[in-house]
Parts: C-alpha cells; structure tokens; sequence
C-alpha cells in the first residue's frame, strides 16, 4: 500500500473547476454567478456545480 499526499495525475484532470465569471460549460451564454449558498450557477439554463446546500 502507497500513501500519497497528493492526488494523482488522472484525478486532477477528471475535475472541472468553474469560477465565477466563467462562460457557462452548458450554454456558453452566460457567465456562472453565485446563488445563496455559495454554488455556480448559470442564470440562463440554470446549470449548477457544487454541493445542494452550504456548510453550517
């Protein structure tokens, strides 16, 4: 067994980081923008990232 504090190459890849301000992935129409709880969303087609609620 192999212990590793950092992940490996094929996980970094397999994740899609979104920001706010970036183009939205789905439509490609409108920047992501926050909603209440700190997730991505696109106000347009209303794609979403992130966990469904925040953390308390």
């Amino acid at each position: 067994m192999t212990f590793s504090l950092h992940p490996p190459q094929e996980a970094e890849q397999a994740v899609e980081i979104h920001r706010a301000g970036d183009p939205c992935p789905n439509c490609g129409f409108a920047r992501l923008e926050y909603d209440g709880y700190f997730n991505l969303h696109c106000p347009i087609c209303g794609f979403r990232t992130g966990a469904r609620g925040a953390c308390a």
